[in-house]
């Protein structure tokens, strides 16, 4: 079975999802909208089309509004000489916007959208001929997927359509508890990208409480990722004065992070938004202790109490007491760690989430044969 996937030639996920499918047998074409970065797919051996989409111009208004439909039209145009070129079986968009609108313009069936959070909980609400340029793509697709089951009922607002709930999960046999020694300093980790949505802020605040409140407590807080406010955290963490106990560690190779994870006691993600949250389900899956703010995807992964604690958002009191219990309570932490590594085989390990998406593929092959 032949699959064409749209979706973004730089996104860890899209490596996830193309090399998983390769391996299980299906040929993958991939288009992009960005461009390729590095070698990786030319290493397993799949096919990239790319169209530099976002370099029209984008001024305001009426123009930029159609500036930017002929630039998804002429996407779209192009894609159809892919799909008359390579005669997939199946044509599917991960991300509801640009990807998906490139695909319901192409008018090919059975075209599966999957949908990333933003897509939805953002994308719409910026304007009226957003919300209806959603509803529009969202109508031309065969089947639609979500990560999860609350980013599925926000997808409901715009189609009476089924939604089916296939997660972004793990390989729990890399993502696991590898019991590493430590050296006896309480690490508080976390693995986001650097920007206003994920509330590297807020942990930065709530870890300056933690110190101020716990003299006695030898620790440090690592920050995993890159992104646009990298300079801005720094210079605040300078500002508060806990500097040189906040260790920005910059852009880690995704088949390192297992080894990271193993290394927080740990790991607190204060994201704004986030509509599934994998770096808290890759933590889990790993044994380590979660902190989370209650964005709908850490609510759904995480049960508070159970896998982890959830605190409210924007809440760096709550987040500073939170990191207290949990540094008070090695048996706590690891109870948690416990819990939450069987939940995740349970529900979020990966090779089960790519036998689920398979199981569509195949629906749709079966009823168009």
């Amino acid at each position: 079975m032949k699959i064409l996937i749209l979706s973004d030639a730089q996104s860890i996920h899209t490596k996830r999802w193309v090399y998983s499918l390769s391996q299980k047998g299906f040929e993958i074409i991939l288009f992009s909208l960005k461009s390729v970065a590095d070698n990786f797919y030319s290493e397993i051996g799949i096919k990239v089309y790319v169209y530099d989409l976002f370099t029209y111009n984008k001024s305001g208004g009426l123009f930029g509004r159609i500036n930017s439909f002929l630039a998804h039209k002429k996407a779209a145009k192009y894609l159809k000489h892919i799909i008359t070129q390579e005669s997939p079986d199946i044509l599917h968009a991960h991300y509801a916007t640009s990807y998906g609108f490139v695909a319901a313009l192409s008018r090919f069936s059975p075209f599966i959208i999957s949908v990333w959070g933003s897509d939805i909980y953002k994308f719409p609400l910026q304007s009226f001929i957003n919300k209806r340029a959603v509803k529009y793509i969202l109508s031309k697709a065969d089947c639609i997927t979500s990560t999860s089951n609350t980013m599925a009922c926000e997808v409901s607002k715009y189609t009476s359509k089924t939604v089916e709930v296939v997660p972004f999960g793990v390989d729990t046999s890399l993502f696991e508890d590898t019991e590493d020694i430590r050296d006896g300093r309480l690490v508080i980790g976390t693995v986001k990208t650097l920007s206003y949505n994920y509330g590297i802020d807020i942990l930065i605040n709530a870890y300056k409480m933690f110190v101020d409140r716990n003299p006695q407590v030898d620790s440090v807080l690592e920050i995993v990722g890159d992104g646009p406010d990298k300079e801005k955290l720094e210079l605040q963490a300078d500002f508060l004065g806990i500097g040189e106990k906040v260790i920005f560690r910059g852009h880690i190779d995704n088949r390192k992070l297992p080894q990271v994870y193993n290394s927080f006691d740990i790991a607190v993600f204060l994201s704004r938004m986030d509509s599934f949250g994998v770096s808290a389900v890759e933590a889990c899956s790993c044994g380590t202790a979660v902190i989370a703010s209650d964005a709908d995807g850490f609510k759904e992964v995480l049960d508070n109490g159970i896998y982890g604690i959830i605190v409210p958002k924007e809440s760096a009191e709550e987040a500073c007491k939170a990191m207290e219990v949990l540094a008070a309570s090695p048996q706590r932490r690891m109870q948690l760690g416990k819990a939450a590594r069987e939940n995740v085989i349970t529900k979020y390990d990966w090779n089960k989430n790519v036998s689920q998406m398979i199981s569509i593929y195949r629906s749709f092959h079966i009823s168009k044969v």
